[in-house]
């Protein structure tokens, strides 16, 4: 009677016998039915999701992730992996309707069987939703963490503009010249610890500037990489392909004759 009356106390649209269901299944995993493939429950729980009944999607929560952790005594990645997605669902759902904490702890299991089963896009998709998470909860430390330069023997060099590199490269990849170079307008050489990261920088902001149809900003940044790292331009046959376009179509464009020369050493 204590947890209903806080839960109504603290004010939703969602009955408080709902989330009272989804505590206790948190707390102690349901049994499950088995009856009904956990990727048919998964999919008409997805269809909740999107078309926001929210309701709804709660009241089954606690079925399909009982069947989920059933169908996962198999202990077959994809099975754990289905077990990362069911948690991952009730933490999008959980965060719309405010519960914080409760999406904190499915969030958690989601990243959990995300890494037992080994799927990198699972574990992609889990580690999202718990940043998505913590920035709710006011807590943007688990980013500031995050040297300004990694150290030289972490086992993961990331930093901060390390993410941002990595958003350069994939805006650009997706064909958005104009997002990649928002993304990586506040990059500087010295964010970087290595010659090959810094020529990395260089290149990938040169592909950008040349998506973008800008032929002096792309000899620029490529001529930078050249003077950091010559094999960033030399080596990488999509690098080489680039200069080469600039030897034909902007000769006389400052740099470009440069690294011409560069690739016939």
């Amino acid at each position: 009677m204590h947890r209903r009356t806080l839960l109504t106390a603290a004010g939703t649209a969602v009955p408080a016998s709902l989330l009272l269901a989804i505590d206790d299944a948190l707390a102690v995993t349901p049994t499950g039915t088995g009856t009904v493939p956990v990727d048919h429950r998964l999919a008409q729980a997805r269809k909740m999701w999107d078309t926001g009944r929210h309701t709804a999607l709660l009241a089954e929560l606690p079925g399909l992730l009982g069947d989920a952790h059933r169908a996962a005594r198999s202990r077959t990645p994809l099975d754990h992996a289905r077990l990362s997605a069911c948690y991952l669902l009730a933490t999008q759902v959980l965060g719309k309707i405010g519960r914080y904490e409760r999406a904190r702890l499915t969030a958690d299991r989601a990243t959990t069987y995300a890494a037992v089963a080994e799927s990198p896009i699972a574990t992609a998709a889990a580690a999202r939703e718990l940043s998505i998470v913590l920035r709710h909860q006011d807590q943007p430390a688990a980013a500031h963490r995050l040297p300004a330069t990694a150290p030289a023997d972490r086992l993961f060099r990331i930093s901060p503009a390390g993410a941002d590199l990595y958003a350069v490269g994939v805006h650009w990849a997706l064909g958005d010249a104009g997002a990649a170079l928002e993304a990586g307008r506040h990059l500087r050489p010295d964010q970087f610890p290595t010659p090959e990261r810094t020529s990395r920088m260089h290149t990938d902001l040169a592909r950008a500037w040349w998506q973008y149809g800008k032929p002096e900003q792309t000899a620029r940044e490529l001529l930078a990489a050249l003077r950091v790292s010559p094999s960033e331009v030399r080596d990488r046959p999509s690098i080489r392909t680039i200069v080469s376009s600039l030897s034909s179509r902007h000769l006389h464009t400052p740099g470009v004759r440069e690294l011409a020369l560069a690739l016939t050493r």
